[in-house]
């Protein structure tokens, strides 16, 4: 029997010595934490990116630390595992931030390099400056969808502008007095491609296509050039840092993903079109 009450002490007693040695590991890992999360504020504030929100975890974690240590200075149980979750969120918040910062940086750089005085960019312009303003509000988790959207508007601006510069130039300066003189043929003309559209719509719309695919080849053309140029910039000139043509390169790639997607469904809406016109001529 003595053995027995002598056998249970004994298991409380390395029980408790056990709980004492668990507490100090994480309270050691709380106390690296905060050092951790300390230095992280930091590297954020070197970097220049906004530490509002980050500030206000890690004093979340440094009150849920005092608490703990009064509770244990006090001879009460304390646990600081509290404090972890705070720090990780913190780490977190920083990777996103670094990796945001970064691909904000290829893509102001890529803009520079792509938009040319005479290209209307507002609407690349509009996406650039909710980029902004989510950096600055610290938002870094909503940047990485607004950077693919700007990435893609610009390469759009840049296709259109190709397509549509030589025929503008050859066009505008004449337009005006062309119209003043010919009003009524260009009444009756209208009139005839309006009567011709209710006729061929299928051609019509099956051209539509065609120019379409057309465009998204010239696309593809621009992106493969920009993926060569970009590898010239870091691998010939070093010009460009590995982050950043990493980034820029697994972005176009992405792109002409999205491309060669487009293509087989406006194949197969051609198809459907003349699927029609089989259909009523039986």
């Amino acid at each position: 029997m003595k053995f027995i009450v002598f056998s249970l002490v004994a298991l409380v007693v390395l029980l408790s010595l056990a709980s004492a040695e668990t507490n100090a590991t994480i309270e050691e890992k709380a106390t690296e934490c905060l050092h951790g999360s300390e230095q992280v504020l930091l590297f954020m504030t070197d970097a220049g990116l906004p530490t509002q929100r980050t500030n206000d975890l890690f004093r979340d974690a440094q009150s849920a630390y005092a608490v703990q240590a009064a509770l244990k200075q006090g001879n009460k149980s304390a646990d600081f595992s509290g404090v972890l979750p705070y720090c990780n969120d913190i780490d977190s918040i920083y990777r996103t931030a670094i990796d945001a910062k970064d691909q904000v940086t290829a893509l102001k750089k890529f803009y520079q390099e792509s938009v040319t005085p005479d290209i209307n960019a507002t609407s690349a312009d509009i996406i650039i400056r909710e980029i902004d303003d989510e950096m600055r509000s610290e938002r870094y988790e909503k940047v990485q969808p607004l950077v693919d959207s700007a990435y893609e508007e610009i390469i759009r601006l840049q296709a259109s502008h190709t397509t549509l510069n030589v025929f503008y130039q050859s066009t505008s300066r004449g337009i005006k007095s062309l119209v003043l003189r010919h009003w009524k043929g260009i009444s009756s003309f209208c009139a005839v491609i309006i009567f011709s559209f209710i006729i061929y719509r299928v051609k019509i719309l099956k051209f539509l296509i065609m120019r379409k695919l057309r465009r998204l080849e010239l696309r593809k053309k621009i992106l493969k050039d920009l993926i060569i140029a970009t590898q010239k910039e870091y691998f010939t000139y070093g010009r460009i840092s590995e982050a950043i043509y990493h980034i820029r390169t697994n972005k176009f790639a992405e792109l002409m993903r999205d491309i060669e997607r487009q293509v087989p469904l406006l194949y197969e809406d051609i198809a459907k079109l003349e699927r029609g016109i089989t259909w009523k001529q039986q």
